[in-house]
């Protein structure tokens, strides 16, 4: 009963946010949009996108007369992220910058979070003591051209933890590349044949104390 109560009310509050979104500007050089739509091409030939550290291309956010030096490449496991003219980005910051207190996140249209339903439900988890990811809506320019409404997902990292006030430790995910490797073969259903993985894994070697636990 309680859950009901939490989503009616928090619902009904995400109605107001219009007149609170913040103006974010994303600007990319050329040769780097050209990396990302290649990468792009590549996914609408395979019906799906094959993500690696080498996609990153350096990219300048702007919000207000914040300029913040970042590294942007195509996200999405669904082709709802890449397939129209909005596409979804994740993003690393550099240096000691933050965006909202986020240093990775996704920007991404709201669409493909099913709307208000993400953001309200990371809401009640936080409500019920369940750590979830902050979740903002900004209004993006992308090199000058106006993408409307986006959302900012923030992604797994030390910075959630921080946030839902909880001391910093290993994040677990399920491997997910037999799913969007073999569609065909695999499904929702078959997240039990799915191996743990460490996120991060890189930074969690460097940490002597998370590795001595």
């Amino acid at each position: 009963k309680n859950f009901y109560r939490y989503a009616e009310i928090f619902t009904k509050s995400m109605f107001n946010f219009k007149s609170n979104v913040d103006k974010v500007s994303i600007d990319m050089k050329f040769k780097k949009l050209t990396k990302i739509r290649i990468k792009r091409d590549e996914a609408l030939k395979l019906g799906r996108l094959v993500q690696s550290d080498d996609d990153y291309v350096g990219i300048n956010l702007t919000i207000g007369n914040n300029n913040i030096n970042a590294k942007a490449r195509l996200k999405g496991d669904g082709s709802d992220h890449w397939k129209s003219d909005t596409w979804s980005y994740k993003v690393k910051l550099r240096g000691k910058d933050s965006f909202y207190g986020m240093r990775v996140f996704a920007i991404q249209h709201p669409s493909t979070r099913n709307n208000f339903a993400t953001p309200v439900f990371y809401k009640v988890m936080r409500k019920f003591g369940v750590i979830a990811p902050r979740y903002e809506f900004i209004n993006l320019a992308f090199n000058g051209d106006n993408k409307g409404l986006m959302a900012v997902e923030e992604n797994f990292s030390k910075e959630l933890i921080e946030y839902n006030k909880r001391k910093e430790g290993i994040l677990f995910h399920l491997d997910e590349e037999d799913l969007w490797s073999n569609k065909e073969v695999f499904t929702y259903r078959d997240f039990r044949k799915a191996e743990p993985k460490i996120f991060r894994y890189k930074q969690v070697k460097k940490n002597n104390l998370l590795v001595k636990n």
